[in-house]
């Protein structure tokens, strides 16, 4: 496991104060990441013991853990990590780009919440991910995966490069699930102002962050 770094958190966990593991790497390109510095990550990484003597110390201040990235699903030893975090007695929540079905299925008894980001509408997610080569029925196939079996949410960053248009066909394409629209930063970059996106999102029955 590349494990760059742990923090605390208020807001990475629906209702809970969590441990927010980050990863490193990913296989997608969006030039709009913000985690660019993980993306790119080098050793040192934090040895797996050491992640969880720090969250055996830190159980009683909190209840949940969140494994993000990067993309958590490219790592070796992710389901192993899984596994024993839950048995310290943690929620599990996962946040993923959804290009890796087979592990998020492998991963599904071990975790509690799958927050997912639908990048952009199926024919946009060459452009808005770096011309990875994305196979958009992995996207599909993670989706049906965790809707019904695992607590969940659908998410979007509103980069530029998406319009109202794709905004509703994303969000026709993940319903009856939550669905947050998410701001860009910087916001003078953003392709909508914070109260455009909020009537965007009040029309297409999605939640906003970020704002």
């Amino acid at each position: 496991m590349k494990i760059k770094s742990m923090v605390p958190s208020f807001i990475d966990y629906p209702g809970e104060i969590c441990i927010v593991i980050f990863t490193a790497g990913c296989n997608l390109k969006c030039s709009w990441c913000h985690n660019q510095e993980l993306i790119t990550a080098k050793e040192p990484f934090m040895p797996e013991d050491e992640v969880m003597e720090y969250l055996q110390k830190r159980r009683k201040n909190a209840d949940a853990v969140c494994i993000t990235g990067g993309e958590p699903t490219i790592q070796a030893g992710l389901l192993e990590l899984v596994r024993r975090v839950k048995d310290l007695g943690y929620l599990v929540k996962l946040d993923t780009n959804g290009t890796n079905p087979g592990v998020v299925k492998e991963l599904l008894p071990y975790l509690d919440y799958v927050a997912m980001d639908w990048k952009a509408p199926l024919y946009k997610y060459e452009e808005m991910t770096g011309f990875c080569g994305v196979d958009t029925n992995s996207i599909i196939e993670t989706a049906m995966i965790i809707r019904g079996n695992v607590d969940h949410e659908f998410r979007t960053t509103v980069a530029p490069g998406l319009n109202v248009g794709d905004l509703k066909v994303i969000a026709q394409n993940v319903y009856p699930s939550r669905y947050f629209l998410q701001q860009y930063r910087p916001v003078l970059d953003a392709p909508f102002k914070p109260e455009e996106l909020q009537q965007i999102a009040k029309e297409i029955g999605a939640g906003v962050r970020g704002i």
